[in-house]
């Protein structure tokens, strides 16, 4: 919406001269690279990391679009825009962003390159092209505007990127169908497009700059008392849910790994009520106190295990690598691991679930295909690198980003804390947690832990 409205007020302003459309135009320009880099935060999957990032490209584009909206009513403004000054302001910002979007771009598809296949690269060299050919072009109308001979293509820049979101967004779902809210803020979006086409038709009549200017910040506010309240509710609804289901499934997971040592512990009880019935000593029977003695030990492991998931904190010890990958791979015999090995100085009791959970993903994601699952463990420079990899049917962006934030699954008796569990584990060692993910080719989950030596 925003390119449509900004390419109309310039075409406009190119068929009648008139100076409002020129404004309206340098008004809603500005937000095109903060749009850009955040198409691309979303397509590689970091809007949590890099959300600081987002917020300051829009803060600044923002404030340029603000101060080219003065010249509705400020001559000092209009004449700094009709000046050097506007396109050299729009170009110390606009090459930064577009450099770190290029940038976090090519990251990325380092990071696909060792993926067999090439369906992710290709799209990375998709989105690349779109963003670098529409850079090029945007800069055309900056050189012209600073007075170089050059023919001016912005709006060719607009019309190749709003095709690159058409793609994206549609052909690989990085957007989920508005409902509830968002499609209220569709809504409003719209109305607003709407709104403001009528009033740039006022712009035709050089005796309404009042008017226009009026209808301007009617617009503005509107959009701002609507679009708070809307995100408001949205973030607090939003965390509250956030930690009530968190809470639950917690709760869900630990009452399922009880279930089976209590059970263990009734029939224990059971053998041994009916041995006193019988009236046989308690001494013969001094294996099922001892089995009573582990299952006890194996309750305060899982609730312990449990409260230091939820509250993230982890407490390292040196661990044999081999022993923590045979623990590991208990459940999960048929596991190919490569391990390096020595001495791991990381929290086993958190560790070791959250490789068995990504070991069972990988397990349920490869059942149709039979391929194998690896555990590795390598060390790079000041990094433990731990990855559990298969090759099933892997993930879409859109779902990578869904799994890291928890709750999410596609298995029918799945709870989806496996992904957001190992990366809370993660960071709960001081490091970090990766899913590189391609349809159709397989998952590699990574735990980057930093290599510490006990105290």
């Amino acid at each position: 919406m925003d390119f449509a409205a900004w390419t109309f007020a310039a075409a406009a302003h190119a068929e009648t001269g008139l100076a409002y459309w020129r404004v309206i135009d340098l008004s809603l320009s500005p937000f095109v690279p903060a749009l850009g880099l955040a198409l691309v935060v979303t397509f590689i999957g970091e809007t949590r990391e890099r959300a600081r990032l987002v917020i300051a490209a829009f803060a600044l584009f923002g404030a340029l679009a603000a101060v080219s909206a003065s010249a509705l009513v400020s001559t000092t403004t209009a004449r700094w825009l009709e000046g050097p000054g506007w396109p050299l302001v729009y170009l110390a910002l606009f090459v930064p962003t577009i450099a770190v979007a290029i940038a976090l771009l090519a990251r990325h598809r380092g990071v696909v390159a060792p993926l067999p296949g090439a369906r992710e690269r290709r799209r990375v060299d998709g989105i690349l092209l779109g963003i670098t050919l529409g850079a090029a072009l945007a800069l055309t109308e900056l050189f012209a505007d600073l007075g170089w001979s050059v023919p001016r293509l912005g709006h060719l820049a607009s019309l190749s990127t709003a095709l690159v979101l058409v793609w994206l967004g549609l052909r690989h779902r990085l957007f989920e169908r508005p409902t509830g809210a968002r499609a209220l803020g569709l809504v409003v979006a719209v109305g607003c497009l709407l709104g403001m086409s009528l009033l740039l038709l006022i712009a035709r009549f050089e005796t309404q700059r009042g008017l226009l200017f009026a209808g301007l910040l009617l617009v503005v506010a509107f959009v701002g008392v609507i679009g708070r309240a809307v995100l408001v509710d949205l973030i607090t609804e939003r965390a509250h849910a956030d930690r009530l289901a968190y809470q639950g499934r917690l709760a869900a997971q630990l009452a399922h790994d009880l279930r089976n040592p209590i059970a263990a512990m009734k029939g224990t009880l059971d053998v041994v009520r009916e041995a006193r019935r019988r009236g046989e000593a308690l001494d013969d029977h001094a294996a099922l106190i001892e089995r009573l003695e582990g299952l006890v030990e194996r309750l305060h492991a899982t609730t312990d295990r449990y409260v230091g998931a939820a509250r993230a904190e982890a407490s390292p010890r040196d661990v044999d690598a081999d022993a923590l990958v045979k623990q590991a791979l208990a459940p999960f015999p048929d596991a190919d691991a490569e391990v390096q090995p020595g001495t791991l100085h990381v929290d086993p009791e958190l560790l070791v679930p959250a490789l068995q959970n990504l070991l069972r993903n990988a397990y349920d994601a490869s059942t149709t295909t039979n391929a194998p699952v690896t555990l590795r463990i390598t060390r790079r420079d000041r990094w433990l690198v731990v990855e559990v990899e298969d090759r099933g049917r892997g993930m879409s962006p859109r779902e990578r980003q869904l799994a890291l934030e928890g709750f999410f699954t596609t298995k029918a008796a799945g709870t989806g804390l496996g992904v957001s569990f190992a990366r809370r584990v993660a960071e709960a060692h001081g490091g970090r947690f990766r899913l590189i993910s391609e349809e159709g080719v397989g998952t590699r989950a990574v735990l980057e832990l930093p290599i510490r030596s006990a105290p």
